[in-house]
């Protein structure tokens, strides 16, 4: 067990906030999430829950297999373009 300001300082976390603060914090999080592709937040839920007590190859792998999905699909390709152009992404 480590304590949550050193899994924030690993990374592991988002942010360390007040009690009283966290379902507001946590909901303004979600929002963000929800406002991804849709179909690229299902194949990164997928690709997490397959990674977990296997080889850490055979994870790398299994994970890779996504990233190229995710990469050749239109809503990636969206992403990026909208990146570029310094805007919002429509999924």
């Amino acid at each position: 067990m480590i304590s949550a300001t050193d899994a924030y300082r690993y990374g592991g976390i988002e942010r360390v906030v007040p009690r009283e603060q966290l379902v507001e914090t946590a909901m303004q999080i979600a929002g963000k999430i929800a406002e991804k592709s849709p179909y690229l937040l299902k194949l990164t839920k997928e690709s997490l829950t397959g990674v977990g007590d296997r080889d850490l190859e055979d994870q790398y792998r299994w994970e890779q297999g996504f990233t190229l999905q995710a990469y050749l699909s239109p809503d990636s390709v969206e992403a990026r373009r909208a990146f570029a152009e310094k805007r919002d992404a429509k999924f």
